[in-house]
Parts: structure tokens; sequence; C-alpha cells
């Protein structure tokens, strides 16, 4: 079986700019968001529910079953290393210790929450077409602004892997490495360092971060929102402020919610 790390964290952290840049090692396969946690967690209740399992006297089975599954997913790559991303990762250290059969390395991106919003709202302002926040917002006959805006992305896309991290962070800590977007486009090399370190792996020093290209492309129109898994070439912070996108009384607002726990570590 191929020796698996894992991918975690909040949207719009960097965490596809921070694969792009560790697939440069050539022993490293990056995923994009990837089906395989999901097929695992849905497999083993559907299994159950057949009367066959239920007379078959050897449990064990299943776990050969979900072995299969995860070497099977990843029979057509040729690198012996998986990065494996999915942003729920984080809180099933446990799991990833039974199943895969490994201790935990989960490499978590985490970035300032009013910051994540201005991102996915940048985004929303300059796409061509409806996205699926806005379609939402008219279809439930709510204004279409920022506030409303906001409110959505967090229910939506954004409290779910945070509420992942949270669990993660107070329930095994130690299986996970945070790194912040800040770190990623400010310091890379230093970020990446961290990382290989965190994971007990040999620094490649073969990567560079300029004329970037992300090996591992996504269909954005999964997510209702096209450009979400974009890189730019050159490796750099080009974000506007958040209070120029959201406004400044929306920052506060969010800001004050005090919701990067990860800080306190």
């Amino acid at each position: 079986m191929k020796q698996f790390y894992f991918l975690s964290g909040v949207p719009r952290s960097g965490s596809t700019v921070f694969a792009t840049l560790i697939s440069q090692n050539p022993n490293i396969h990056t995923t994009p968001t990837s089906p395989l946690l999901d097929l695992l967690l849905t497999t083993k209740p559907t299994w159950k529910q057949v009367s066959t399992f239920q007379t078959n006297t050897h449990p064990e089975q299943y776990s050969n079953i979900e072995r299969g599954i995860i070497s099977g997913c990843y029979q057509h790559i040729k690198e012996p290393i998986v990065l494996e991303k999915h942003r729920s990762w984080a809180k099933y250290g446990s799991y990833i210790q039974s199943t895969f059969q490994t201790t935990p390395k989960i490499i978590c991106t985490t970035r300032r929450i009013s910051e994540v919003l201005a991102s996915f709202v940048s985004i929303i302002n300059k796409s061509k077409k409806i996205t699926y926040i806005d379609r939402e917002l008219m279809n439930t006959n709510k204004p279409v602004n920022n506030q409303t805006r906001c409110r959505l992305l967090w229910e939506n896309y954004i409290s779910v892997p945070w509420k992942s991290l949270k669990i993660g962070y107070e329930t095994q800590k130690e299986h996970l490495c945070f790194i912040d977007y800040e770190e990623i486009v400010n310091s890379p090399e230093e970020t990446l360092k961290k990382v290989y370190e965190f994971c007990e792996l040999e620094y490649y020093s073969g990567h560079y971060f300029e004329n970037l290209s992300n090996p591992s492309p996504e269909n954005d129109d999964a997510y209702g929102i096209q450009g979400l898994h974009d890189v730019r070439k050159k490796l750099g912070r080009t974000s506007p402020k958040p209070e120029d996108v959201l406004g400044e009384e929306l920052v506060e607002y969010y800001d004050s919610l005090k919701l990067e726990f990860w800080k306190n570590k």
C-alpha cells in the first residue's frame, strides 16, 4: 500500500496552492478534493444493512474491503506517496489509524475567517455566471448582499470543515500540522520544510514558486462557484483587504466571533 498523508482545512485558505507546491516533489501525488473518505464512510452502513453480512462469521472481511477500496483508488498512481485531500479528514485521526494502519499526519490549512469570506465574495463578484450562493438567496426570497452571502457561505461552505478542524484540534492535536494562508504565500519554503519535518520526510530541494500550474484541477461546477481552485502562476498575496470587499462592519462582526481557535495552539 502507498504511504498516505492527509490534507484538510477551511476553504479559501491555500490548500490548493500548497498542494500545487508539494506535488513538485516527484514522489508525491496530491489529489483534488477526494471522494475516498465519503466512499469509506458510506460503504460500511450499506454493507451492514445487507442480510448476508449479518450472517457472515468473518467480520475481518469488511476491513479487507476497506483496504481494497483504498489501494484500488490509487492503483493507477505511480508516486509512492499520496496526499489525500478532504475537508473533514482533520477529525478522523483515529479512523485513519485503524483503517490506513498508519500514524495520522494531517496537514490543516487555516485563514482568518473574515478573509475567507472576503475571498469567496470577491470570486462571486467577478463571476460571469450567477453563482450557487446568489441563486440560493434569490430562490428563498432573501436579499442578495454581502451580509446574506456571508451567512450562507458560512452555513454551506465553511462551518462543516471548521467544525471538523475544531474536533481534531480538541481531540487529537498531535496528529495535526496547522499552516496558515499567510505562511504559504509569504514564506513558502519555510512552510514546506515545516510540513516535511512533521511528515518525517526528506525535504525536496527542487521546489519553485513561479510558473505554477495546478496538477490536480477540480470541476468547480460541482460547487456552483467558478474559479475556486485556480492557481496563479506566481506565488504571492494579491487578495484585497477584507474591509474593501465586505465593509468594516461585517469584518468586525466576524472577527469579534474569534473563530480562529487554532491561534491558541
